[in-house]
């Protein structure tokens, strides 16, 4: 009640916000910059931000004075309330806390591989779905390039802008390197990993649902009357090791024996595709899953190199359903599992935000769910063989 009288007593003072207020109290001062922030903080907390309206408009609506909102505003900036974005005004965001200031408004995308990661249609998008996420807040974007990875395990190097920026997302294309995790961590830069969480790395990750893809596309297989299925993998990773779990719990609720004769480990190319597709086909196999499409088309290539048929003959089963930019001419709809790229990315930028806001809690970890995608690499095992398999 005494707070709705102090707000109708200070309009009648001030219907203009260019007409001179009345000098104010100590107290009524420090009552109408409480009032202000409360209003501001009310409009938080739906992880939205919302851009304010200028100081003259806040004066005008609340009825106080110019220098009266502008303390006020200043007080929440201090607290990491609001933030001044450059040439576009002043901004609420869930992503800065009370007591905590940013290092900037920048978040930092490094990749760590052999070659440029955004080359690859997958971490194009999971930049993607990070720039979503950091917009949406106030952040900007920044791709700081690839760390290649002759040594993951010494090169503790910070590309040049990292310890400018508020905090930085890893992308994999392979194992992290600690060195380089270390180096961040003392610097207090938070982090967040794709396709990787260990919580001795003091860092947040994002995993997609491996083993749960992976087991629906065996299972699919095994509906088929495939018994003698192969499994190409990928050399290193922790999806590797998901993705594997994944096959033999398929096998075993079928109650068919796992056979290590029937898996190989290649890099994840198409040549290696190839080449372990063409050493399975010695022992029989009638169905072949693998790590990953780029793995799935070199298959194909291998079973038809041995005069066989994609599916009538052999059925080939990809992972990550981004064959589409690696088909060669004529090449089948690839029977693959569905990963939405982007919102890896997303959920990386959102547990980044997370740390920003002043979680402390120990590392977490975001999975993204998968889906079987059915297409054209899938059949019916032959009967031929079926009866062999018996």
């Amino acid at each position: 009640m005494a707070d709705s009288k102090r707000r109708g007593k200070s309009h009648s003072r001030g219907k203009s916000s260019d007409a001179p207020a009345p000098a104010l109290t100590t107290n009524e001062r420090a009552s109408f910059r409480e009032q202000i922030a409360e209003l501001v903080r009310e409009s938080l907390g739906s992880g939205a931000q919302r851009r304010l309206p200028s100081v003259r408009q806040l004066a005008s609506m609340y009825g106080v004075s110019v220098g009266t909102v502008a303390n006020a505003l200043n007080d929440l900036k201090k607290k990491g309330i609001l933030k001044t974005l450059y040439k576009k005004g002043i901004y609420t965001t869930d992503a800065v806390p009370v007591g905590q200031k940013i290092r900037s408004s920048t978040i930092g995308v490094i990749g760590q591989g052999w070659d440029d990661v955004l080359r690859e249609h997958n971490y194009f998008e999971m930049f993607n779905g990070i720039s979503e996420i950091a917009e949406k807040r106030g952040f900007r974007v920044r791709y700081l390039g690839t760390r290649r990875s002759e040594n993951l395990a010494t090169d503790g190097s910070l590309p040049p802008g990292t310890t400018e920026c508020a905090g930085i997302v890893y992308l994999l294309s392979e194992g992290p390197s600690p060195a380089f995790l270390n180096a961040l961590y003392k610097h207090r830069v938070p982090c967040a990993v794709t396709d990787w969480f260990d919580k001795k790395l003091r860092a947040d990750g994002v995993l997609m649902d491996n083993a749960a893809g992976c087991r629906a596309a065996v299972e699919a297989l095994i509906e088929q009357g495939h018994t003698r299925i192969g499994f190409i993998k990928a050399t290193y990773g922790q999806s590797t090791a998901e993705r594997e779990q994944g096959y033999r719990a398929a096998l075993e609720a079928a109650g068919i024996p796992f056979d290590s004769d029937l898996v190989r480990a290649a890099e994840v190319h198409v040549t290696g595709g190839f080449d372990a597709a063409r050493d399975l086909l010695r022992f029989g196999v009638t169905g072949i899953m693998c790590h990953n499409d780029h793995l799935a088309v070199g298959a194909l290539l291998g079973v038809e190199s041995r005069e066989l048929r994609v599916p009538d003959d052999v059925s080939v089963v990809g992972f990550g359903n981004h064959a589409s930019s690696i088909n060669r001419a004529g090449l089948k709809r690839l029977t693959t599992v569905h990963v939405d790229m982007a919102d890896v990315g997303r959920k990386a930028a959102e547990l980044l935000l997370r740390r920003l806001q002043g979680d402390s809690a120990d590392p977490r970890v975001a999975r993204v769910p998968v889906r079987f995608l059915p297409g054209d690499t899938v059949a019916r095992c032959p009967r031929r063989a079926a009866l062999k398999a018996r």
